[in-house]
C-alpha cells in the first residue's frame, strides 16, 4: 500500500484561527477555487509523494534525526498572494532569514540519501489557501478578495514546536491531510 507522503510544518492557533474566521465568508462567495481545509494548513519542506510504508520508516527516521538538530525558524506572515497564476498562498518571511530554506533543503538531501523518492525543490514560505478550479481568474478574484479581508499584520509570528511526517487523503472535495508522526525541534 502507498500513501502520498509529505514533511512540512504545521500553522500555529494565533495565525490558523484569525485567518480562518477572515477567509470563511470568502469561501461561500468564491466557489469557482477549492478552498483548502484549515486544519490542514502546513508549510511543505519535502515532498515524497506516493511511497511504499517501508519508504514511510525511512521518512520517519529521517525526520527525527533532522529535528533533533535543527533550530526552527520563526515565521512571519507577510502577505497574500497568487502563485502560478493557479495558487492562493499565505506568503512567510522567515528569521533567520533563509532558515525555513535551508531546513528544507537539509531534509531533502537526507531523504534522498536515505534512499526516499524526494522531489528536490527549493523551498519557499508559504501556506496554501485555495487552488484554481477551472477558470484562473477565479483565483485572481478570490485573491483579490483575501488581500481586503485578512490582516495579514495582524497575524501572529510563531516558531514551529514540530517537524511532522504527513500523509494526504485524496478524492471528494478538497485534500486531506493527517499528521503521521511529529518530532519536536531541538531547542534554541
Amino acid at each position: 500500500m502507498t500513501a502520498r507522503v509529505f514533511v512540512g510544518v504545521q500553522l500555529a492557533a494565533p495565525v490558523e484561527q484569525p485567518l480562518d474566521a477572515a477567509i470563511a465568508p470568502l469561501r461561500d462567495i468564491h466557489t469557482d477555487v477549492v478552498w483548502t481545509r484549515p486544519q490542514g494548513w502546513h508549510v511543505t519542506l519535502a515532498f515524497c509523494g506516493d511511497v511504499d510504508a517501508a519508504s514511510e520508516r525511512r521518512i520517519g527516521d529521517v525526520v527525527a534525526d533532522v529535528a533533533s538538530v535543527t533550530c526552527a525558524p520563526v515565521l512571519i506572515p507577510r502577505g497574500i498572494a497568487v502563485w502560478h497564476r493557479r495558487t492562493l498562498v499565505l506568503e512567510l518571511a522567515d528569521e533567520p532569514a533563509g532558515a525555513l530554506a535551508t531546513v528544507g533543503a537539509h531534509l531533502q538531501r537526507r531523504l534522498a540519501a536515505a534512499g526516499v523518492p524526494v522531489a528536490q525543490r527549493d523551498v519557499a514560505g508559504h501556506v496554501t489557501l485555495a487552488r484554481q478550479r477551472r477558470d484562473p481568474l477565479a483565483v485572481r478574484a478570490a485573491a483579490n478578495a483575501a488581500q481586503t479581508a485578512v490582516d495579514v499584520r495582524a497575524l501572529a509570528s510563531w516558531t514551529p514546536e514540530q517537524l511532522c511526517v504527513w500523509h494526504a487523503e485524496l478524492g471528494r472535495g478538497p485534500a486531506r491531510y493527517v499528521v503521521d508522526q511529529a518530532v519536536a525541534f531541538a531547542s534554541s
